[in-house]
């Protein structure tokens, strides 16, 4: 902290009265005993039910002396594998664990990767690994959620982005983009990654990376198929996509025609109103890559709520980590697929998808560096005589 900050936090401590300072003294001593206890919470309640493997689940499990930094290890009989408290968690390897409550607080307030390092004292590298980290567990104790009654169902579009790719291994599946072309100047649709997103009236929803471009009910199928329960509601737009997916999960599709928004008790405004707040929360981050972009999904629908209090909303992120765990690792995020669609009929053929959006990209610069040609003016000499 800088003199000139500490100087000003002096002075403003100064005009406090004496019961707003014994105020401020409990609400630092509370925030410390919170700091200090964080981690010692998640340790008492990962083997509150008794010690299992957290690799094969097996019961029968010994001590086995203590790792470098005090912690205890234990010894598993089955898998002969060894491990800690904090083995498959968001903890695993973390140097200093208290640090945990004040970067979860940074998520929770929607801040970037640089700012929340700021916060927290960590390098940029530590935070974008810890953020994986967290979202990870989140989406994976998201992955069984089940809709019913009125489910709003709509698509969203985002651009196609492959930040984060940018390794030895890796070849850009298409031309660098230039400044004066825009977004739909750049070849077709292919460019835009399809989101299909679905939210019941009691406020669950569902977001999933489907396919490139605008998706089909085939695609539909493949990203919602057993998300919505039988006998529910679906609710969309005039479009017929939805139309195979309420016959395979016996779904009573009610459509919205023209400019019809609201048909009594079915419309699609809250579901608007999350792709509204959605695109509001991404815009800080300015271009999500399409490789990290299911977990910032899962980022504002489970922990962007505004409703839920701080300390709740802590408590359940952590549970669900301790829950779920999470794979990441840092040799882990490169690998992972540039494109995560779920949409069968593009996945196994993106190489043929990437050419075709490479030779429309080069036909739209190509119409772009030679527009058509006006058609030559008319002659007024020859119209002079024309009776109109």
């Amino acid at each position: 902290m800088s003199n000139l900050v500490c100087h000003d936090f002096q002075e403003m401590v100064w005009k406090l009265s004496i019961s707003e300072c014994r105020l401020l003294l409990d609400a630092l001593q509370r925030r410390l005993a919170a700091d200090a206890h964080f981690y010692d919470k998640f340790l008492e309640g990962r083997f509150a039910e008794g010690l299992a493997c957290p690799h094969c689940c097996s019961t029968g499990v010994v001590r086995n002396g203590h790792a470098a930094n005090g912690a205890q290890r234990y010894f598993c009989k089955d898998c002969r594998k060894s491990f800690t408290a904090t083995t498959g968690t968001i903890f695993a390897r973390t140097v200093s664990p208290n640090t945990w409550r004040d970067y979860l607080l940074c998520m929770l307030d929607g801040l970037s990767l640089r700012k929340s390092a700021k916060r927290c004292g960590i390098a940029l590298s530590t935070s974008f690994l810890m953020r994986h980290r967290v979202l990870d567990a989140v989406r994976k104790a998201r992955a069984g959620l089940k809709l019913h009654g009125i489910v709003e169902i709509d698509e969203l579009f985002f651009d196609l982005s492959f930040k984060g790719n940018h390794h030895r291994n890796f070849t850009l599946p298409r031309e660098t983009h230039h400044r004066g072309s825009l977004s739909s100047q750049r070849g077709n649709s292919l460019h835009k990654v399809c989101v299909i997103s679905a939210r019941a009236r009691n406020g669950d929803a569902v977001l999933t990376v489907s396919n490139l471009g605008n998706a089909s009910k085939a695609d539909v199928v493949d990203a919602f198929d057993g998300v919505v329960q039988a006998g529910s509601t679906l609710c969309s737009d005039g479009t017929l996509i939805y139309e195979k997916l309420a016959h395979e999960d016996h779904l009573t599709l009610e459509r919205l025609y023209g400019k019809e928004r609201v048909r009594g008790i079915f419309h699609i405004q809250n579901l608007n109103s999350l792709h509204s707040s959605l695109r509001g929360f991404l815009r800080p981050f300015r271009g999500v890559s399409t490789k990290y972009l299911p977990n910032y999904l899962t980022w504002h629908v489970s922990m962007g709520g505004s409703g839920v209090d701080v300390d709740e909303q802590l408590r359940r992120t952590r549970s669900e980590c301790l829950a779920y765990g999470t794979s990441c690792g840092v040799r882990a995020l490169p690998d992972r697929a540039p494109v995560p669609i779920t949409s069968t009929r593009q996945k196994d053929c993106l190489d043929e998808v990437f050419k075709t959006m490479r030779i429309k990209a080069a036909l739209s610069r190509r119409k772009l560096k030679h527009p058509k040609r006006q058609a030559p003016a008319i002659d007024k000499e020859v119209l002079k005589d024309v009776p109109f």
